[in-house]
C-alpha cells in the first residue's frame, strides 16, 4: 500500500466514528426528551386526578359546610372560575395539600322531557395554587326534592357530576 492511502483510510474511519457518535448522542437526547415528556404528562394527570378527587369530595359533603364567601347564588357558570383565579373563595386542606375552591348555586332547573322531577345544580371550581394555574370546573346536579314532581313522564333524572372543564393557563 502506498503511504497516501493509509492517511485516507484513517480520515474515513475518523469521519465514520464521528458520525456514529453524533447519531448516538442524538438518540440519547431524543430518549431523554421523551422521558421528560412522560414525566410531565404523568405529573399533569396526577394533578388533574387530585383536583377531580377534591371536587368529588366537595360534592359528597353536599355543599353544606361552606361559608358565605364560597357559596354564591348565581346563574353565571364562569363566576366560580373567576373567583378562584382572583384568589377568592375558600381554602380546603385535603390529603396534605391546600386547595382553593368556589361554589356557585345555580338553582333549581325544571325538568326536561326525559326526567321526572326538577334538579338542583351547582358549579364547583377547584385549583391547587402551589401546583400551578390549572382549574377544574365541575357541574353537579341532584334531585330538587321527592315531592317536586313537575313533569308527567316518569323516568329517572341524571344526577351527580354532569360536566367538567379543565382550564390550563
Amino acid at each position: 500500500m502506498m503511504k497516501g492511502s493509509r492517511g485516507m483510510i484513517l480520515l474515513t474511519t475518523l469521519i465514520m466514528l464521528t458520525l456514529i457518535a453524533l447519531l448516538l448522542f442524538s438518540v440519547m437526547r431524543g430518549t431523554w426528551l421523551y422521558q421528560k415528556l412522560v414525566r410531565q404528562t404523568q405529573a399533569a394527570h396526577t394533578h388533574f386526578y387530585a383536583l377531580e378527587e377534591v371536587a368529588a369530595y366537595l360534592e359528597t359533603i353536599n355543599f353544606k359546610q361552606h361559608s358565605h364567601s364560597c357559596l354564591k347564588k348565581t346563574r353565571d357558570l364562569n363566576q366560580p372560575v373567576e373567583f378562584v383565579r382572583g384568589q377568592q373563595g375558600c381554602v380546603l386542606q385535603y390529603k396534605h395539600e391546600i386547595y382553593r375552591y368556589a361554589v356557585a348555586d345555580l338553582g333549581v332547573f325544571a325538568c326536561l322531557k326525559i326526567s321526572a322531577q326538577a334538579s338542583h345544580h351547582w358549579m364547583v371550581a377547584v385549583t391547587a395554587p402551589k401546583r400551578g394555574h390549572e382549574i377544574l370546573s365541575v357541574r353537579v346536579a341532584r334531585p330538587a326534592g321527592k315531592r317536586k314532581k313537575i313533569c308527567s313522564i316518569s323516568s329517572g333524572i341524571n344526577t351527580g357530576i354532569l360536566s367538567w372543564r379543565y382550564l390550563v393557563d
